[in-house]
C-alpha cells in the first residue's frame, strides 16, 4: 500500500489521528456522533453511561487533534465529527479485525 504524501510531517500527523480515535471509549463516542450529529458532553456521558469528566477529557483530546468540531450555543458546547471520513477508518479496522 502507497502512501500519497510520505513526508515525516505528514506520517506523524497519520499518526497522531490514529493514535487519538485508538481508545474504545473514544470509538464508541465516534460511533454516537455518527449517528446523532451533535452532541453536548452530557448528551454523550447520559447515552454511553460514560463519567461526564471522562466523557470530557476525551471530546476535548479528539477536538485538540482536530477530529471533532465544536460550536458553543451560549454556555453549552455541542461537539461533532469534523470529518465524517473517520468512519472509513473505523470501517477498515473492523474489517481487518473479522477477515
Amino acid at each position: 500500500m502507497a502512501i500519497n504524501n510520505n513526508s515525516s510531517e505528514n506520517v506523524e500527523i497519520m499518526s497522531q489521528t490514529l493514535r487519538a480515535m485508538s481508545h474504545p471509549n473514544r470509538i464508541i463516542i465516534i460511533n454516537l456522533l455518527s449517528k446523532c450529529k451533535r452532541l453536548s458532553v452530557g448528551d454523550i456521558s447520559e447515552k454511553t453511561g460514560f463519567a461526564q469528566p471522562l466523557v470530557s477529557h476525551h471530546v476535548l483530546d479528539m477536538h485538540s487533534k482536530g477530529l471533532l468540531s465544536l460550536e458553543r450555543d451560549g454556555r453549552n458546547a455541542y461537539y461533532s465529527l469534523k470529518d465524517v471520513r473517520i468512519m472509513k477508518i473505523l470501517k477498515i479496522a473492523s474489517d481487518i479485525e473479522s477477515a
